[in-house]
């Protein structure tokens, strides 16, 4: 259902991704942040599924195309080791919803599982003004680290 994209990062670097359109005009947005396995189907296939429901669906390439196999723990772990995390936030992230954003729509951000931080991250640079919905956690920001602490969380805003 969707198709792979790129798209312009905010310091003018292009970026990879996977958009599923919902098909009617002024539709909102969501981004799909990955798990540590890469943009692998189980992401795309969610990303089809908001599209589905109404939603434009963009899932970022965080890896630019790696995508490790499931049972292998051990490549995914040097993966998301290796993410250089604030860039991937600040730039790709953050492009994927200015992406989104262009028809003037709301947009979200969702990501679970290894990718709830990123998103928490994300929505700081995103959105100067938020609502952040989560189920069992916190994030908190001390002394420029940030550290979060949740099962479930999905933010929403308008830039």
């Amino acid at each position: 259902m969707g198709t792979k994209i790129t798209f312009r990062r905010p310091d003018g670097k292009q970026a990879a991704g996977y958009l599923a359109k919902a098909g009617r005009a002024k539709a909102p947005g969501v981004v799909v942040i990955q798990e540590w396995w890469g943009l692998q189907d189980q992401i795309k296939g969610i990303c089809d599924r908001f599209a589905l429901a109404g939603y434009e669906a963009l899932a970022p390439d965080l890896y630019a195309g790696t995508v490790v196999p499931y049972h292998d723990t051990e490549a995914a772990g040097r993966e998301m080791n290796s993410l250089n995390f604030l860039e991937a936030t600040d730039q790709v992230v953050r492009g994927a919803a200015q992406l989104l954003q262009r028809t003037g729509v709301k947009v979200g951000l969702t990501g679970r599982a290894h990718a709830r931080r990123a998103t928490h991250v994300a929505c700081h640079w995103t959105f100067p003004q938020y609502r952040r919905t989560t189920r069992g956690g916190r994030c908190d920001s001390t002394g420029g680290a940030i550290r979060v602490t949740t099962s479930v969380s999905s933010w929403t805003g308008t830039a």
